[in-house]
């Protein structure tokens, strides 16, 4: 009985010395809570973040656009577990913190910071609104703009905020290369498109946006003038609809809206070369409110096609209002000179 009682106890002795060093065992697991590698894959191209300390900075590229989510792929010291997990979308806007986990219960924290490398853009302000009409195209001034004018979006913002209305781009133009584009040329809306109002402007291209915090554009219905060439007048030079002009003729043109002018008793014709930055301009004379007639004194090299051209109107205030030439169709027409 004495035996079995000591055999009893040195049994119970060995199980909870065994029993001891599995504890031991389970909490001396390993330490390693590091993320060693964090990665986006993005239209077929891996971006790496630089991991310094307990930050993770990911170089977003300029030319690339955001996505609305990420999926990060991360990896880990060996036996760490993360959260969020590698895999999971995360919103690139708002900040976002890893949690590493190591086997021995142990956390470290990371701090995801993207950094745009895409220069800021910005649009030049003005001192007054520009009054501006339907179907009419501006140019507004700037920096930062992308050269190819479809990776631009141009828009006008009601003053209040409450809506806002595209803008189709004609041109991105460069003043100073510097990799970028200075200077966009867009396109009102139709009026059927947007009410006449008070307008910001806003701008985006890649990973920035900028608003004008003033009213930018007062867009009006108004009437300017509008001209109307005669069929007769018209000839294909070159594969060109051109209005041809002789010397010492005299031609009157019908239109309407020429009221805008106020009663001015002159404006000028002016023209401009594919391959010439200059312009030559011939006197225009306001026949009534709704014609004008003009006569070239100075004739061009008549081998010279002039693909496009627009009245100048010089009034008392300054103002100028451009008015393309266009025939009975609305298709823009080229001027060639005899």
């Amino acid at each position: 009985m004495k035996l079995f009682f000591k055999i009893q106890t040195i049994s119970l002795i060995l199980m909870m010395v065994l029993s001891s060093c599995s504890n031991d065992e389970n909490s001396d697991g390993l330490p390693y809570n590091n993320i060693n590698e964090f990665k986006v894959e993005h239209e077929g191209k891996q971006i790496y973040g630089k991991i310094e300390g307990a930050t993770i900075e990911l170089n977003w590229p300029y030319n690339a656009q955001l996505p609305a989510t990420l999926k990060p792929s991360i990896v880990l010291s060996e036996k760490a577990s993360v959260l969020p997990l590698s895999g999971a979308e995360i919103d690139p806007v708002k900040v976002t913190t890893y949690k590493v986990k190591a086997e021995d219960g142990s956390e470290k924290t990371y701090t995801l910071k993207i950094n745009y490398l895409q220069p800021i853009i910005n649009v030049e302000g003005v001192e007054t609104p520009i009054e501006a009409s339907f179907r009419h195209d501006y140019t507004i001034f700037g920096e930062g703009f992308s050269k190819n004018k479809n990776e631009n979006k141009v828009s006008l913002v009601a003053e209040d905020g409450s809506k806002e209305y595209p803008l189709s781009i004609d041109e991105a133009q460069v003043l100073n290369d510097n990799g970028y584009a200075d200077r966009l040329k867009i396109v009102m809306p139709k009026k059927e498109d947007m009410p006449a109002g008070s307008y910001k402007l806003k701008v985006v291209y890649g990973n920035r946006s900028v608003t004008t915090k003033k009213v930018y554009f007062n867009v009006k219905d108004l009437k300017l003038p509008y001209i109307t060439i005669p069929e007769s007048m018209i000839s294909e030079i070159e594969g060109v609809r051109c209005i041809v002009l002789n010397s010492n003729e005299k031609h009157e043109l019908k239109g309407e809206n020429f009221e805008a002018f106020g009663g001015a008793s002159q404006i000028f014709f002016t023209w401009r070369t594919p391959t010439s930055q200059g312009s030559d301009s011939s006197e225009l004379t306001v026949v009534n409110s709704n014609s004008i007639q003009f006569e070239k004194s100075d004739w061009v090299d008549a081998n010279k096609l002039y693909q496009r051209a627009y009245i100048d109107y010089r009034g008392e205030k300054n103002v100028r209002i451009s008015v393309y030439l266009r025939d009975n169709a609305g298709n823009l027409v080229g001027v060639y000179f005899k």
